[in-house]
C-alpha cells in the first residue's frame, strides 16, 4: 500500500471515529440533560447531524461496498481492457501479469535537421494515437468505473496522463516551429514526464486488479 493509499485510509478512520465521537457526546447529552428538549431548533439541528452522520459513515459505505462487490467481475473486465490500452504488446503479457506500458520516444537529434524533423513528426503522430487509445476506452469505461467502486485514483490518473499527452502535442508544435535545442529540450521534458504518466497509470490499474484478486 502507497503512502496515499494509508493517509486515504487514515483519513477515513479519523472521520470515523470522529462522527462515532460525536453522536456518543449528543446521546450522552440526550440522556443526561434535558438541553433537547428545551431548545426545539438545537435538538432539530443535533438530530438532522447524527442522521446525516449515520448516512455518512455507514449507510453509503454499506451500500458501496455491496454495489462494488457485485459488478466486481465488470470493473476487473474495465480495468484490464485498460491495462491492455497501455501495454506494450510486443513485451507484454497482461494475462500472466507481465505488463510493459508502452513509451514514447524521446527525441535525441539535434535541432534543424531533416532527421530531427521526421523524428517530430512522427512522435507527433505516435502522441495523437496514444490520446486517441486513451480516449476512446475511457469513453466506454469512464462512466461505469466513477460509479462502481473506488476508482478515484485511476480515473484521476487517466486524467493527469490525457492533460500531459495535450503538453507533448504542444511541445511537439513548438521544436517544430522554433527548430531550437531550447524547444527541443523542453520537449525531451515533457516526454520524460509523460511517460513517468503512462508508467504510473498502468502501475494504479495493477495494483486495482491485485486487490481485486485478493478479495475474490
Amino acid at each position: 500500500m502507497g503512502s496515499k493509499e494509508k493517509w486515504a485510509v487514515v483519513g477515513r478512520v479519523g472521520a470515523f471515529i470522529g462522527g462515532l465521537s460525536l453522536m456518543a457526546v449528543i446521546f450522552f447529552i440526550d440522556i443526561r440533560t434535558t438541553i433537547w428538549q428545551d431548545l426545539v431548533v438545537l435538538s432539530g439541528l443535533a438530530g438532522s447531524l447524527v442522521t446525516f452522520l449515520l448516512t455518512f459513515l455507514v449507510v453509503n459505505r454499506v451500500v458501496g461496498r455491496v454495489t462494488e462487490r457485485r459488478w466486481e467481475p465488470v470493473t476487473r473486465v474495465a480495468l484490464t481492457d485498460l491495462l491492455h490500452g497501455l501495454a506494450d504488446e510486443a513485451r507484454s503479457e497482461v494475462t500472466r501479469g507481465i505488463v510493459v506500458p508502452r513509451a514514447l520516444p524521446v527525441p535525441r537529434l539535434p535541432s534543424n535537421t531533416e532527421e530531427s524533423k521526421a523524428q517530430l513528426v512522427d512522435l507527433l503522430h505516435q502522441i495523437m494515437a496514444e490520446r486517441r487509445r486513451l480516449t476512446d476506452r475511457l469513453g466506454v469505461w469512464s462512466e461505469f468505473l466513477a460509479s462502481s467502486g473506488s476508482n478515484d485514483g485511476i480515473m484521476k490518473q487517466v486524467a493527469n496522463t490525457s492533460l500531459q499527452l495535450d503538453e507533448v502535442r504542444d511541445a511537439v508544435l513548438q521544436a517544430e516551429e522554433y527548430q531550437s535545442e531550447e524547444a527541443l529540450a523542453q520537449l525531451r521534458i515533457e516526454v520524460t514526464r509523460c511517460n513517468e504518466y503512462l508508467a504510473a497509470l498502468a502501475t494504479e490499474i495493477e495494483n486495482r486488479l491485485q486487490q481485486h484478486r485478493a478479495d475474490s
